[in-house]
């Protein structure tokens, strides 16, 4: 089955440069003790369902993924 893939639109990266300026350390990755992994998993779930209420943005058939990292690493050095 192929997936669909979407692009954000501007509510959608609102929100995630909002999260991420929210929570640097979910943007830089570090996540330090022994709760680190429950809170990137926490804060995961929380920034999909943000952007998951949002709904989908522009549609485009697509076999790939969108490549968040990218989108991750590049918001770090806004």
């Amino acid at each position: 089955a192929s997936l669909m893939a979407f692009k954000m639109n501007e509510n959608h990266w609102n929100v995630l440069i909002d999260f991420m300026e929210s929570h640097k350390e979910f943007a830089r990755g570090q996540f330090v003790g022994p709760s680190g992994k429950t809170t990137q998993r926490k804060l995961w779930e929380e920034l999909s369902g943000k952007l998951n209420s949002l709904g989908h943005g522009i549609s485009k058939a697509s076999g790939k993924m969108a490549k968040g990292k990218i989108y991750k690493c590049q918001i770090c050095y806004l």
